[in-house]
């Protein structure tokens, strides 16, 4: 994830699938873009499905 260095934004909307498990890869990914909001402070909007 690579800051614009002109552009600041306080929110992040995440679209997402739910199948949790199936793909280790996806958890992982998962769990390190989380990590990358919550050190931003940036508010996460979610959309997932099933």
């Amino acid at each position: 994830m690579a800051a614009t260095p002109n552009r600041q934004f306080k929110n992040i909307c995440l679209l997402s699938g739910f199948n949790y498990g199936k793909h280790k890869e996806f958890v992982e990914a998962a769990i390190d873009i989380g990590r990358r909001i919550a050190e931003r402070k940036l508010h996460l909007v979610y959309e997932g499905g099933n």
